[in-house]
């Protein structure tokens, strides 16, 4: 089967329960080669306690119902087993991975044949999915100018699925300043329609 034959079955089961995605996958794990290669990458870092891929399935089956979401979570790490280092201390990093996944999260998408805007929307969140965020109006504004308020919605699913497959360490602490993020965002996005009516 070309990969491009693949697309709407992955937009169709990638929405469903969590079971179903992953049974799925596993049937249809040799065309993302990408994919499994990530299985049994170990993440040796106080923020991680599974491999790259478990930690992805992780994510998935905390996100939200939303097509462009769930598939920037499944490609957001797969850079990582090409990024990976470990220093003296025996941490792992994963330098500039966001870069490398979304470049090859790029070219699955394309040989998909995914649409454009979906194509593009990914990619950018992939991109800035590793970024920082801080409940603070000047940060999240100048995210919302460069994104645009549904991206930035989505990048901060993204971000809280991301945390939630992830190890226990600070991890309550984490969600709470997403929690607040989203917030700072509606206030910001409320603004924004009250100055667009003059």
């Amino acid at each position: 089967m070309r990969l491009e034959g693949l697309k709407f079955e992955l937009y169709d089961f990638i929405l469903r329960d969590y079971e179903e995605f992953v049974k799925w996958l596993e049937d249809n794990l040799e065309f993302f080669p990408a994919l499994y290669h990530c299985k049994g990458i170990e993440q040796n870092n106080p923020y991680h306690k599974y491999d790259v891929f478990s930690h992805t399935m992780r994510a998935l089956k905390n996100s939200p119902c939303d097509l462009i979401v769930r598939l920037a979570i499944l490609f957001h790490d797969i850079g990582k087993p090409a990024s990976k280092t470990t220093d003296e201390n025996g941490i792992d990093h994963f330098y500039a991975h966001p870069v490398r996944s979304a470049k090859m999260a790029s070219e699955i998408l394309n040989d998909l044949g995914v649409e454009t805007y979906i194509h593009d929307s990914i990619i950018e969140i992939i991109m800035y999915h590793d970024a920082v965020f801080k409940p603070s109006k000047k940060i999240l504004r100048r995210m919302f100018k460069k994104l645009g308020y549904e991206q930035t919605l989505r990048l901060l699913k993204v971000h809280k699925a991301d945390v939630l497959g992830q190890s226990e360490f600070s991890k309550e602490e984490r969600l709470s300043k997403i929690d607040n993020c989203f917030s700072v965002l509606e206030e910001i996005e409320e603004e924004n329609k009250f100055i667009n009516k003059f």
